[in-house]
């Protein structure tokens, strides 16, 4: 990814954030859990609107990988309260898979963290081998698993952010 700047999201981003999510939504989750939840999900939690909304917040790190076009995106946010942060979502247009844009994604997420954060959490559907073998990769470590709103299981993860994302 060295033709790639990770940079804060703006406003203007919203449109081309949502269409990675909608192509890494279907790529990845359709299979599991089904084209109409991933549509109803889409359509409830990444309209515009709501995406504009969540770049502009003052209460988490939204920053894009940006070259020429986004290629992927991540929400970093306040989590339990205890130090840890959560990764609310971290998607790379499918056609940029393997390429480093989501390593590189994390590693700046965790350096805009403050120096009160000393863990990022996440939660990713469990049937989702590739993302899961993606954190795995980058150190985080499977918690446990639990229901989600999709009649599926979700795998939460967790990482220590003194050690290397």
């Amino acid at each position: 990814m060295s033709d790639s700047t990770v940079r804060n999201a703006v406003p203007g981003d919203a449109a081309r954030v949502r269409e990675i999510a909608v192509a890494a939504w279907h790529e990845a989750h359709a299979p599991l859990i089904g084209d109409d939840h991933v549509e109803a999900f889409l359509a409830e939690h990444y309209t515009q609107a709501d995406l504009r909304d969540a770049i502009e917040s003052a209460n988490s790190v939204f920053l894009v990988a940006d070259c020429e076009r986004v290629r992927g995106f991540v929400e970093v946010g306040p989590g339990d309260g205890d130090g840890t942060w959560s990764v609310y979502r971290i998607y790379v247009h499918p056609d940029h898979y393997g390429e480093g844009v989501g390593t590189s994604l994390l590693d700046a997420a965790a350096a805009e963290l403050p120096a009160s954060a000393s863990r990022l959490r996440l939660v990713v559907l469990a049937g989702n081998d590739r993302a899961r073998g993606f954190y795995e990769s980058r150190g985080f470590e499977f918690v446990r698993e639990k229901p989600n709103e999709f009649d599926a299981r979700d795998a939460v993860y967790a990482k220590r952010l003194d050690d290397t994302v």
